[in-house]
């Protein structure tokens, strides 16, 4: 089962386009997506992508936990999400 953990090492990945196709196969909200790339992809803590996006840091908090909840359950059992992964 993959957890929110697991999400975060594939978003933390240098490998990019295994990362655009599994998030292909997940619906995340323009905002949420804003708030994973923010975080994750671009390194901002949650404090400067809110500042950057022109919001709270709690609401930044709160779109991050409900991607990270999606992308664990969209990705369960994916082969692109193994894929990612093993690329460490």
């Amino acid at each position: 089962m993959i957890d929110k953990k697991d999400v975060v090492r594939a978003l933390q990945t240098p490998y990019r386009k295994p990362l655009e196709l599994a998030f292909e196969y997940v619906s995340l909200t323009r905002r949420e997506r804003a708030c994973i790339e923010a975080v994750y992809i671009d390194g901002l803590t949650e404090e400067a992508a809110a500042e950057e996006m022109g919001v709270s840091r709690d609401y930044v908090a709160k779109h991050k936990k409900h991607a990270l909840q999606k992308l664990a359950q969209a990705w369960d059992g994916l082969e692109i999400f193994k894929i990612i992964t093993d690329y460490e």
